[in-house]
This record gives structure tokens, sequence and C-alpha cells, in this order.
């Protein structure tokens, strides 16, 4: 089955974005590396998909492993609505 991202997380780096990804994977959580949207910010970047239904528990990974989250961004139809920085 193909899932689509319904969250975007934004880190500070790529690094931080892959570091996080490894993790989030290895708690078997859903993760998706995205390109970032410039509806959300104009530079390059990566960002984070999750399932909504993830969200506290993909937090709770990245924060323990020190990530820093820059934003939370849900998809909705036409673009992105920040959910909380």
């Amino acid at each position: 089955m193909m899932r689509a991202a319904e969250i975007l997380i934004v880190l500070p780096s790529i690094h931080d974005i892959l570091a996080a990804e490894d993790r989030v994977r290895a708690a078997r959580l859903w993760v998706d590396v995205l390109p970032k949207p410039t509806m959300i910010a104009t530079d390059c970047g990566m960002v984070l998909g999750c399932l909504e239904a993830d969200l506290d528990a993909f937090r709770r990974v990245v924060d323990a492993a020190g990530g820093t989250v820059l934003g939370v961004y849900r998809v909705v139809e036409g673009g992105y609505e920040l959910v909380r920085p």
C-alpha cells in the first residue's frame, strides 16, 4: 500500500533529517524524506514526512535523540498548515 505524508517535520539540516530518519525507522514508524516545499521555506532542504497518527511517537523519538524541531506542518488541500513550531 502506498502511503503519503500527512505531517511534515522541519529540522535544521540534512544531517539532522538523516539521523532522525534512522532513529524513526528503528522505532518502526513510517517515515519519508521529502524536498522542503517552498510554501514552508524558500531555502533548499528536506523534511521528514509522517502519518498524523504517529506524530506524538515520532516527536518522542526525535526529541530523545536531541533533535531540534523547527516546525510541524499538516498537509492540507492546497498547501500546509502550521501545527506547532
